[in-house]
């Protein structure tokens, strides 16, 4: 495969991406994008003191300090004068590119051929992590701080250069919390350069650094009640580590409604992660050996790369076990298990040519496909639902179409008024959804309650949309076209089928009497 062969293809893939995560995105904050990143640049123009103005925007957004991300909110705000915050998600995905960049830039110095590259880019740019691209803050914080750390890295194992390698390190830091990796790693690279002079600069600048993000650290509150303990329960954390690292593997899984709501949802990826950790295991001390790995590798600034890039996943895999056991693997967690693939396949193709490529890149091409098939369905959900609780919110003062939590409704509520009352916020033009809420429709008297959410299910050749009334209120919500099976879309039947279904969150409105209509 030549270059321009190569360079056509990822251009092709990063293009449908980038464009899918256009159709996917609206300009309405959701979750942590409220205290995360609008009003930390929102007090920047208030009557505030400077040491407040300063305190909000380098304040913690649960365990993370999101400096990158305020500092690109900022920008774009400076240059349009409005929380334009699609914008800062679509500028985000270019740290895919640059990653994409880095790798490529590191595994061609053993001149391997242009084809045993291209499984990095379908590795890299595919559906399943949707929600870090339809998040609007989620794109800076999780694909700068492993951009930030491939730079630092990169200049400190190809470049030597510490200095920018630290920092670069301290900017992934201070975009996601797992960032403080990059200090542990490029400090153990310096050690495997016997730089012993600049590990101990680097080690006094990097305590210099944790204490700073450390002071006035809060634990987030939900940690107490949503996660378990990692040391009363160790197996389980053990297993959700793996479950992280293998979630690569959710795209098989997730093909079926059945499979998806089936043991095999954790077993699989479980199963995929063990395997993964074994397989760098076994690749590793086939070429380094135990006693000497230090003075073997110290030669080898490609794989010092690759190892390193590697040992970041897997060190996030681990502090997930530690913090995050019991929470569900997300969408946008996902990433980080594609991207530790990255990492072994670059350090695979990159010393043992020739066996495997065309098996594996077959294997990423089907996972890049399912990929799609599996996430459309609740992308496109989740803008129609976006664009919905706009309109609630507007009519109502309440967000909850996209919430299960009364009382984290009750917290964000008032954090979009300033902004939105300043101008320095606007709705999206497609949240103008009056004359729709204003149809009478048809009553429908009979519907079921599942934990709280209102459920109904039935046939649509188009998106269907409902109004919940009473007396003084009224909100609105879409249901969800559900998915062909994959044979139906290669018989020709298209991807949307004609069923619907929809799960809307009674228990984050006020309590009224209300009746069900549909209006579209």
């Amino acid at each position: 495969m030549s270059k321009k062969v190569f360079v056509i293809i990822a251009v092709c893939v990063i293009a449908l991406l980038w464009w899918y995560q256009y159709s996917i995105t609206v300009n309405v904050p959701w979750w942590d994008d409220f205290h995360g990143i609008i009003l930390p640049v929102h007090d920047l123009f208030t009557d505030l003191p400077l040491g407040e103005k300063l305190h909000s925007f380098f304040s913690l957004n649960n365990e993370h300090r999101v400096v990158n991300d305020r500092i690109f909110t900022l920008l774009v705000f400076l240059i349009s004068g409005k929380f334009e915050l699609k914008t800062v998600a679509l500028l985000g995905f270019i740290n895919l590119i640059g990653i994409l960049w880095v790798v490529i830039s590191v595994a061609r110095r053993r001149a391997i051929k242009w084809e045993a590259l291209l499984p990095m880019v379908f590795l890299i740019f595919h559906a399943q992590y949707y929600e870090s691209l339809q998040s609007l803050m989620v794109p800076f914080q999780n694909f700068s701080v492993i951009f930030y750390f491939l730079v630092s890295i990169y200049l400190i194992s190809i470049k030597r250069n510490y200095i920018w390698g630290f920092v670069f390190a301290t900017l992934a830091f201070f975009s996601h919390g797992n960032g403080i990796l990059a200090l542990l790693i490029g400090g153990a690279l310096l050690f495997v350069h016997q730089d012993y002079k600049a590990l101990g600069i680097w080690i006094g600048a990097s305590v210099l650094t944790v204490a700073l993000y450390f002071w006035g650290y809060t634990k987030p509150n939900w940690t107490h009640t949503d996660v378990i303990s990692p040391w009363e329960h160790p197996l389980q954390a053990i297993a959700y580590s793996l479950e992280f690292l293998g979630a690569y593997a959710l795209n098989i899984v997730e093909i079926s409604s059945r499979l998806s709501n089936s043991p095999l949802k954790q077993k699989l990826p479980q199963f995929f992660g063990l395997v993964i950790v074994l397989f760098s295991l076994l690749i590793l001390f086939r070429k380094y050996a135990l006693r000497r790995i230090l003075s073997q590798l110290r030669t080898e600034p490609t794989d010092q790369f690759f190892l390193a890039m590697a040992a970041f996943f897997l060190g996030t895999g681990i502090m997930m076990g530690l913090t995050r056991t019991g929470f569900p693997v997300l969408s946008r967690y996902t990433i980080n298990s594609s991207l530790l693939l990255v990492a072994i396949w670059g350090y695979y193709a990159t010393n043992y040519r020739g066996h495997g490529r065309k098996l594996w890149l077959g294997f990423t091409i089907l996972i890049w496909l399912l990929s799609y098939y599996n996430a459309t369905e609740r992308a496109f959900y989740n803008r129609e639902n976006a664009l919905a609780d706009a309109y609630n919110y507007q009519k109502t003062g309440t967000w909850a179409n996209q919430y299960s939590d009364s009382a984290h409704v009750s917290r964000v509520n008032p954090l979009l008024i300033a902004p939105w009352q300043k101008g320095e916020y606007q709705f999206p033009k497609e949240t103008d959804l009056s004359a729709l809420a204003g149809s009478n429709g048809t009553r429908i008297d009979n519907w079921d309650e599942v934990n709280g959410h209102l459920m109904v299910h039935g046939e649509s050749a188009e998106v269907p949309y409902f109004a919940l009334r009473s007396e003084d209120y009224t909100f609105i919500f879409p249901g969800k076209r559900l998915r062909n099976s994959p044979l139906e879309i290669i018989k020709g039947k298209g991807y949307f089928s004609h069923q619907f279904s929809t799960a809307f969150p009674l228990e984050v409105i006020p309590s009224r009497n209300y009746q069900l209509f549909r209006i579209k």
